[in-house]
């Protein structure tokens, strides 16, 4: 399963542009230069002793667990944020490189790892649990998402395989639009799969965490479709008061999901999903005394 880093860029987020313009993470301990691959953890811990002979014991086992996460247990294709607290934005990436030395783009905090920053979040969108859990005070730490968090960090192809997928494990059979020019649709799902038993359902995807749809997208979206058509659009960003009107006036039944809603789906139908589907999204079950 991917993992999610949290690498915060600096105190206050000071480097956060740094991060974004340079492409990478990093973290500083500059007096322990430039550490070879292969040390264990015993061996970084004396490194770091003699770095800093005066810090307590408590300090050292931080530092040093940082550094040993970031050294070797980050790999490339980990997801990773950071944030800036002056834009209010939390920004995701993915890890593309092992560690390497790179003073030239901060020589404060020189040790990094090249990412490719794909996505942001405001601050504000993110549930209660999330901002708790990326609230920490530590520099690195791995993040454990809630459901409607880890459904943000999917890029789009992967959105669109997680709504095929729900429609599948609710009895539909699917198929995902090929990448090319734009069909009107995403997924279309029906009985039979051919599109000859009802219901048709033709399905709009849109993975864009900080945008909500609008009326014009709806009335888009529904422009290519008649009679007998069945239609749900599914959208991480929420929808606009005006698109919600415009999908309840249409003359097509239209269904809107928001991200709350599609993780309750998810929930109600994961012991359905296919393997290939749950894999974009590992859940476990816990039981729990009834009383």
């Amino acid at each position: 399963m991917t993992k999610m880093w949290m690498v915060r860029a600096g105190r206050d987020s000071v480097y956060a542009e740094d991060f974004l313009q340079g492409g990478i993470v990093s973290i500083g301990w500059t007096e322990l230069g430039s550490i070879e691959p292969g040390p264990s953890r015993a061996a970084l811990e004396k490194l770091y002793r003699n770095a800093f002979p005066n810090v307590s014991d408590a300090t050292i086992r931080t530092g040093v667990g940082q550094l040993f996460r970031f050294l070797w247990e980050i790999k490339p294709g980990d997801r990773v944020a950071t944030y800036d607290r002056d834009k209010r934005l939390y920004y995701l990436g993915e890890i593309r490189s092992e560690v390497q030395w790179m003073p030239e783009i901060i020589e404060e905090m020189p040790r990094a790892r090249k990412v490719k920053w794909s996505q942001r979040v405001s601050r504000d969108r993110l549930t209660p649990e999330a901002r708790n859990s990326l609230g920490a005070i530590l520099t690195l730490f791995l993040v454990k998402p809630s459901i409607e968090d880890r459904i943000v960090l999917l890029d789009w192809e992967q959105m669109q395989q997680l709504v095929a997928g729900l429609l599948k494990a609710m009895g539909y059979r699917t198929t995902v639009s090929r990448r090319g020019p734009d069909r009107g649709y995403d997924v279309f799902a029906s009985p039979d799969g051919l599109g000859l038993q009802e219901p048709r359902i033709f399905v709009g995807v849109k993975h864009r965490p900080t945008q909500s749809i609008g009326a014009q997208d709806i009335r888009s979206f529904l422009g290519g479709r008649s009679h007998g058509d069945r239609c749900l659009y599914v959208s991480t960003g929420g929808y606009t008061k005006d698109a919600r009107y415009e999908a309840d006036r249409a003359n097509i039944p239209l269904q809107l999901l928001g991200l709350v809603d599609l993780r309750q789906l998810l929930v109600e139908y994961y012991e359905r999903l296919d393997g290939e589907t749950r894999s974009l999204l590992p859940l476990k079950r816990i039981y729990v005394l009834a009383s």
